[in-house]
Protein backbone atom coordinates (compact mmCIF):
# COMPACT_ATOMS: atom_id res chain seq x y z
CA UNK A 1 0.00 0.00 0.00
CA UNK A 2 2.71 2.59 0.85
CA UNK A 3 4.43 2.24 -2.77
CA UNK A 4 1.13 3.57 -4.03
CA UNK A 5 0.32 5.97 -1.60
CA UNK A 6 3.58 7.71 -1.65
CA UNK A 7 3.31 8.51 -4.98
CA UNK A 8 0.03 9.42 -4.81
CA UNK A 9 0.88 11.94 -1.88
CA UNK A 10 3.56 13.62 -3.96
CA UNK A 11 1.07 13.63 -7.29
CA UNK A 12 -1.28 15.30 -5.23
CA UNK A 13 0.89 17.72 -3.33
CA UNK A 14 2.73 18.85 -6.64
CA UNK A 15 -0.88 19.18 -8.26
CA UNK A 16 -2.11 21.83 -5.65
CA UNK A 17 1.35 23.83 -6.26
CA UNK A 18 0.73 24.16 -9.65
CA UNK A 19 -3.33 24.86 -9.19
CA UNK A 20 -1.90 27.59 -6.55
CA UNK A 21 0.96 29.10 -8.89
CA UNK A 22 -1.12 29.17 -11.83
CA UNK A 23 -3.42 32.18 -9.73
CA UNK A 24 -6.55 31.24 -11.58
CA UNK A 25 -8.50 30.31 -8.93
CA UNK A 26 -9.63 32.60 -5.81
CA UNK A 27 -8.31 29.50 -3.13
CA UNK A 28 -7.05 26.34 -3.72
CA UNK A 29 -7.01 24.01 -0.39
CA UNK A 30 -5.22 20.52 -0.24
CA UNK A 31 -5.54 19.08 2.77
CA UNK A 32 -5.08 15.46 4.53
CA UNK A 33 -8.22 15.41 6.01
CA UNK A 34 -10.36 16.03 3.10
CA UNK A 35 -7.98 13.69 1.01
CA UNK A 36 -9.00 10.76 3.19
CA UNK A 37 -12.45 11.76 2.50
CA UNK A 38 -12.19 11.31 -1.09
CA UNK A 39 -11.39 14.81 -1.92
CA UNK A 40 -7.62 15.59 -2.88
CA UNK A 41 -7.81 19.12 -3.66
CA UNK A 42 -10.77 22.28 -3.22
CA UNK A 43 -11.38 24.89 -5.26
CA UNK A 44 -12.97 27.52 -4.77
CA UNK A 45 -13.99 30.43 -8.16
CA UNK A 46 -16.28 33.08 -8.19
CA UNK A 47 -18.58 31.50 -5.19
CA UNK A 48 -18.77 28.03 -5.95
CA UNK A 49 -16.74 25.27 -4.87
CA UNK A 50 -15.11 21.97 -6.65
CA UNK A 51 -13.22 18.87 -5.63
CA UNK A 52 -10.87 17.84 -7.92
CA UNK A 53 -9.64 13.98 -7.46
CA UNK A 54 -6.36 12.67 -8.96
CA UNK A 55 -6.85 9.07 -10.07
CA UNK A 56 -4.16 6.95 -12.09
CA UNK A 57 -5.85 5.98 -15.34
CA UNK A 58 -4.97 1.99 -14.72
CA UNK A 59 -7.58 -1.00 -14.80
CA UNK A 60 -6.80 -0.84 -10.80
CA UNK A 61 -7.27 2.68 -10.15
CA UNK A 62 -10.56 3.09 -12.15
CA UNK A 63 -11.64 0.00 -10.29
CA UNK A 64 -10.82 1.43 -6.83
CA UNK A 65 -11.74 4.79 -7.77
CA UNK A 66 -15.55 3.22 -8.82
CA UNK A 67 -15.58 2.19 -5.43
CA UNK A 68 -14.65 5.02 -3.84
CA UNK A 69 -17.38 6.96 -5.34
CA UNK A 70 -20.25 4.31 -4.51
CA UNK A 71 -19.76 4.95 -0.78
CA UNK A 72 -17.01 8.22 0.19
CA UNK A 73 -18.29 11.35 -1.72
CA UNK A 74 -20.90 13.09 0.77
CA UNK A 75 -19.50 16.57 0.37
CA UNK A 76 -21.95 19.40 -1.33
CA UNK A 77 -20.14 20.64 -4.59
CA UNK A 78 -18.86 19.55 -8.18
CA UNK A 79 -16.45 17.38 -8.16
CA UNK A 80 -13.57 17.30 -11.34
CA UNK A 81 -11.95 13.84 -11.65
CA UNK A 82 -8.78 13.16 -13.18
CA UNK A 83 -7.64 10.40 -14.37
CA UNK A 84 -3.94 10.46 -15.00
CA UNK A 85 -2.83 8.65 -18.29
CA UNK A 86 0.70 7.21 -17.08
CA UNK A 87 2.36 6.68 -20.53
CA UNK A 88 1.51 10.57 -21.02
CA UNK A 89 2.53 12.00 -17.85
CA UNK A 90 5.09 14.17 -17.21
CA UNK A 91 7.59 12.33 -15.11
CA UNK A 92 9.87 13.65 -11.53
CA UNK A 93 12.24 10.91 -10.68
CA UNK A 94 10.26 7.45 -10.85
CA UNK A 95 6.73 9.51 -10.28
CA UNK A 96 4.64 10.37 -12.43
CA UNK A 97 2.77 14.18 -12.31
CA UNK A 98 0.03 16.02 -13.78
CA UNK A 99 1.26 18.56 -15.71
CA UNK A 100 -0.51 21.35 -18.02
CA UNK A 101 -3.02 19.24 -19.81
CA UNK A 102 -4.80 18.17 -16.36
CA UNK A 103 -4.74 21.97 -15.30
CA UNK A 104 -6.21 22.98 -18.47
CA UNK A 105 -9.04 20.60 -17.67
CA UNK A 106 -9.59 21.73 -14.41
CA UNK A 107 -9.43 25.31 -15.46
CA UNK A 108 -11.85 23.99 -18.56
CA UNK A 109 -14.35 22.31 -16.16
CA UNK A 110 -14.77 25.25 -13.58
CA UNK A 111 -15.18 27.98 -16.55
CA UNK A 112 -17.95 25.45 -17.83
CA UNK A 113 -16.34 24.54 -21.21
CA UNK A 114 -14.54 27.98 -21.74
CA UNK A 115 -10.92 29.03 -21.23
CA UNK A 116 -12.54 32.68 -20.72
CA UNK A 117 -11.93 35.25 -17.81
CA UNK A 118 -8.40 32.79 -16.43
CA UNK A 119 -5.16 34.66 -16.59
Amino acid sequence: RMLRAYPSLIRDFHFYLMLVEDKSFDRVQYSCKSDLEGVDIVIEHKGEKYGVSLFVNTNRGCKYKTIKNSYRHTYNFKEIQIPLKLSQAKKCGDICVCGKQELLIVKKKVQGGSYGDFR
